[in-house]
């Protein structure tokens, strides 16, 4: 069974859009598994951190998430 996630709201300049740029520009370390702590300041409507949960921290131990309006 595969779970998709995809961001939980429309977001006034949400990042669903610029996901395969920022993708370009992220450390190896993170392209190869190597971070295992991940810490999301701006959570906004999620678009970023649920690709990298999907994508590149699957072998996290901890992914933390904040936001603040």
């Amino acid at each position: 069974m595969t779970i998709s996630a995809k961001p939980f709201l429309k977001w006034a300049g949400g990042k669903g859009q610029l996901l395969p740029k920022f993708q370009e520009l992220y450390p190896p370390q993170l392209k190869e598994h190597k971070i295992k702590t991940f810490y999301e300041p701006f959570l906004g409507s999620g678009a970023v951190f649920l690709m990298l949960c999907k994508n590149t921290m699957s072998k996290a131990q901890c992914c933390m998430t904040s936001t603040r309006n």
